[in-house]
């Protein structure tokens, strides 16, 4: 193995479309800096010169809307482009549900609506800890059992290094179960 330095090496991350309301209007920007925070929060982290920021720390609430082939040109446009000087409110048809300030993509596979718990600051970012509310999905991707199935839609990733988005692929083993092949040996 090489030694290539202080590098994060935990991505890919999924590509997140964040959805807010500033001064009245529709703001959206992509996200992908986003991550677990335990088993019922999410963190998302944006830089802090975006303008997406006033409406987060002003509102509290925004949407996290996962980004497919579908909506992918639209949502790295709305990556490059900012809200100060591009009015981004009609690039998606939007719906909201039970929060305020929250718009959500009507078109995204899965949109949740979150409260912002805690915003933890550092110099150069804000990482927003956030908890969903109410997560919308697609009935074609869901299980029979109600749950998401990520086989029946591919989420995009964004890769840092290459910058590039990537295809999400095929269920390749069980969890909880594929280790007990290792036992059996």
């Amino acid at each position: 193995m090489k030694n290539i330095g202080n590098t994060i090496g935990l991505y890919p991350t999924p590509d997140t479309v964040v959805g807010t309301v500033i001064d009245g209007r529709v703001n959206w920007m992509n996200v992908a800096h986003v991550g677990m925070w335990g088993v019922r929060q999410m963190v998302i982290s944006i830089g802090k010169p975006h303008y997406t920021n006033k409406g987060l720390l002003e509102n509290r609430t925004m949407s996290v809307n996962m980004v497919d082939e579908g909506i992918l040109v639209r949502a790295d446009y709305v990556g490059i482009t900012t809200g100060k000087e591009t009015d981004k409110s009609k690039v998606f048809d939007c719906f909201c549900g039970e929060l305020e300030n929250a718009p959500m993509i009507k078109e995204a596979p899965l949109a949740m609506e979150c409260t912002i718990d805690d915003v933890i600051e550092i110099p150069t970012h804000y990482n927003y800890i956030v908890s969903p509310v109410n997560t919308y999905v697609r009935e074609d991707i869901l299980s029979a059992n109600g749950k998401i199935d990520y086989t029946k839609y591919h989420p995009v990733l964004f890769e840092m290094p290459m910058a590039r988005y990537l295809r999400t692929g095929e269920a390749i083993g069980s969890c909880w179960k594929l280790g007990k092949e290792y036992l059996d040996k």
